[in-house]
């Protein structure tokens, strides 16, 4: 998601909408800062109700949208329709890397906290690493 308007989304939300970002790591043409500063400026604009709302994935080694040495196969769309089912937001899900159609590797995609978007914002600039999230 590449939006520099208004983060307001309290009307999407109320409706029961879900908004599930993702970015690659190694995107060469958005930087992946861009997903973390936009996933915060929608939490402080929402609220506290933004929590099971809004979930952003950040993909260690995935290029711009997909592809790159990193684990960029993963179902997007079986995440959210469980999240809604279920009211329960997706705290990691799994990807895959695949060679020649073939899956050679795995890893969880673990959902980003506020406090982690907000230390890699304060922390902006190149070379700067995103800590582990909050397990709280």
């Amino acid at each position: 998601m590449l939006y520099g308007g208004d983060p307001d989304l309290k009307r999407f939300f109320s409706r029961g909408g879900k908004l599930l970002m993702y970015h690659g790591w190694a995107d060469p043409l958005v930087s992946p800062d861009t997903s973390l500063i936009m996933f915060k400026r929608i939490i402080d604009a929402v609220g506290p109700s933004a929590a099971n709302s809004l979930a952003l994935f950040m993909v260690p080694g995935m290029g711009h949208c997909q592809g790159g040495p990193g684990t960029d196969v993963f179902d997007k769309a079986a995440a959210i329709d469980q999240w809604v089912e279920s009211g329960v937001k997706p705290q990691s899900i799994v990807a895959s890397h695949m060679t020649g159609g073939v899956v050679d590797r795995t890893r969880p995609l673990v959902c980003v906290s506020r406090d982690c978007a907000l230390r890699r914002h304060r922390q902006h600039g190149r070379g700067a690493k995103l800590p582990l999230p909050d397990r709280r």
